[in-house]
C-alpha cells in the first residue's frame, strides 16, 4: 500500500487539481489522506465532493504544515508515503515508478526523480533532474536540491529517524533529508514524477528570511547531533561559514545591510582564510547587481 497525505491551507484555486492528480494515477492499493488547516476558502466544498475518494479528510485549524504533516504521516497505512502539497501535483505513473525503484533497491529509504516546473495556470516553464542526492550534497547546497513532490518514503525509514519537526514551516523537507541521508540511501525513480507549482502566493519565495533563519538551526542542530558522518563533523566551521556567507549575500541581493554585516562577520570568524578566495568576491560583486 502507498499513503499520500497532502496538508492545505486556502489552496482552493489548486486542489481539485492536485486532487485529481493522485486520484488518477491508477495505483489501486492507494491510501489518499487530505488534512486541511481550516482553509477560509472553497477549500472545504471541494473535499466534501470528493470525500468518496478519499481515505479520510478532514478541515481544522492545525499548528502548521508540519503538524498537519505528521497526523498525516502517523495515521498512514501505507510501506510507502508519499507526500503532495495542495498546489503542486504527481504526473502520471509516479506512484507506480516510485515504487518500482524501491522495489529494485531494498535498501533504499526512499526515492526521489524528476519534475517540471509549472506556473498557476500550469503551463510547464521548464524540466529539472537532480544530481545523485546524498548527505555530502545536501550539506555542500545547504537546501533541498530536489522538488519535495517526488520524494516517496519507507514508512520504517521514517519511523527510524523521526516525523517532520513541527517548529519548521519553510525547510522542513531538507532536515528530514538531511537525517535519512545520514542512515539510508536513496533511489532514482525513472521519468518525471511531480511538477512543482510556482506563483506569487506559493509560501517559501515569501518568507525567505525566515527560512534562512529555519536553515541555520537544522545545519548546526544536526551537525552537532549524533547522524553527522565524521567528515561533515570535521568541517563544520567551513559548513557553518558557508551558511553565513550565502545568507550575508542574501542579505547583500535584497538590500538588508545589517542582516549582510552580522552573517559576514560570522562567516569570516568561522573561516578567515576565505577573505583571500577570488570566488567570494565573485559572488559579492554578482549580489550586488
Amino acid at each position: 500500500m502507498v499513503t499520500i497525505v497532502t496538508p492545505s491551507y486556502n489552496q482552493g484555486q489548486f486542489l481539485e487539481e492536485t486532487l485529481r492528480s493522485v486520484l488518477l494515477q491508477g495505483y489501486r492499493n492507494l491510501e489518499f489522506i487530505v488534512l486541511d488547516g481550516g482553509s477560509t476558502d472553497d477549500s472545504r466544498a471541494i473535499l466534501e465532493r470528493y470525500a468518496p475518494f478519499l481515505s479520510h479528510w478532514e478541515s481544522q485549524p492545525d499548528s502548521g504544515q508540519s503538524d498537519a504533516l505528521n497526523r498525516g504521516f502517523q495515521r498512514a497505512g501505507g510501506e510507502i508515503i508519499g507526500w503532495v502539497n495542495s498546489d503542486d501535483l504527481l504526473s502520471p505513473g509516479a506512484i507506480a515508478a516510485s515504487v518500482a525503484a524501491l522495489g529494485d533497491r531494498p535498501e533504499a529509504g526512499f526515492s526521489y526523480g524528476d519534475w517540471a516546473v509549472i506556473d498557476a495556470d500550469s503551463r510547464v516553464i521548464s524540466h529539472a533532474t537532480p544530481s545523485e542526492l546524498t548527505n555530502a550534497g545536501l550539506l555542500h547546497s545547504l537546501q533541498s536540491y530536489v522538488a519535495q513532490t517526488t520524494l516517496f518514503f519507507r514508512r520504517s525509514a521514517l519511523q527510524q529517524v523521526g516525523w517532520l519537526d513541527p517548529d519548521l514551516h519553510l525547510i522542513m523537507d531538507f532536515d528530514l533529508l538531511l537525517r535519512l541521508t545520514a542512515r539510508f540511501e536513496s533511489v532514482r525513480a525513472s521519468g518525471e514524477i511531480a511538477r512543482f507549482r510556482v506563483h506569487p502566493d506559493a509560501k517559501t519565495p515569501t518568507l525567505q528570511s525566515r527560512a534562512w533563519g529555519e536553515r541555520g538551526r537544522v545545519v548546526r542542530r544536526f551537525l552537532e547531533g549524533p547522524d553527522a558522518p565524521a567528515a561533515a563533523k570535521s568541517g563544520r566551521k567551513q559548513i557553518l561559514s558557508a551558511y553565513h556567507r550565502q545568507a550575508a549575500l542574501y542579505g547583500l541581493r535584497t538590500g538588508r545591510p545589517q542582516w549582510l554585516l552580522n552573517h559576514a562577520v560570522r562567516s569570516f570568524l568561522s573561516r578567515p582564510g576565505q577573505v583571500f578566495e577570488p570566488r567570494l568576491w565573485r559572488a559579492a560583486l554578482r549580489g550586488r547587481r
